[in-house]
């Protein structure tokens, strides 16, 4: 006996064959379900991704906008002689100007606050964004998005 198959007055090989072929059934099934575990993996990689590479162009465009904004030196200094004071009303506008013309990956949460930096000749500025996954909606329990600050420092550089 082969298995629980009688294989007496069979040839070898057709009794092989007829255990063959319960094998190649269950292997066709396999076949969707790895397909879907690779579709799903591959989701989640695509969305992990997106999160860093809106970090990296968030980044990118507040420290444009805040070296633009550190250029927006206060006219009574300069008519002094005094090229390193920052007019912080001047600045906030260009920041915020800056910030919602960019194509950015997301959503700004509220405007950029621009605030005097460590030193007298920077400015900071702090951006939040909301960034939406591409498929975390259809994973239950997942976060579909996901919120980014960044702070950046512009300076005055040279006279």
């Amino acid at each position: 006996m082969r298995g629980d198959r009688d294989c007496r007055g069979v040839r070898a090989r057709d009794c092989r064959r007829a255990g063959a072929r319960d094998d190649r059934a269950t292997t066709l099934l396999l076949y969707p379900a790895a397909f879907m575990v690779i579709v799903v993996l591959s989701a989640i990689a695509v969305d992990l991704s997106t999160v860093p590479l809106a970090r990296r162009e968030v980044l990118r465009a507040a420290s444009q906008a805040a070296d633009d904004g550190a250029a927006m030196l206060d006219d009574e200094a300069v008519r002094r002689g005094d090229f390193t004071v920052i007019d912080l009303d001047r600045a906030t506008a260009v920041v915020r100007a800056e910030m919602a013309a960019q194509r950015l990956p997301g959503d700004l949460v509220g405007p950029p606050t621009v605030e005097p930096g460590p030193r007298p000749t920077t400015i900071s500025v702090t951006a939040t964004i909301r960034v939406d996954h591409l498929f975390a909606a259809a994973i239950p329990g997942a976060p579909d998005s996901e919120t980014i600050t960044v702070e950046v420092i512009g300076e005055v550089i040279g006279q």
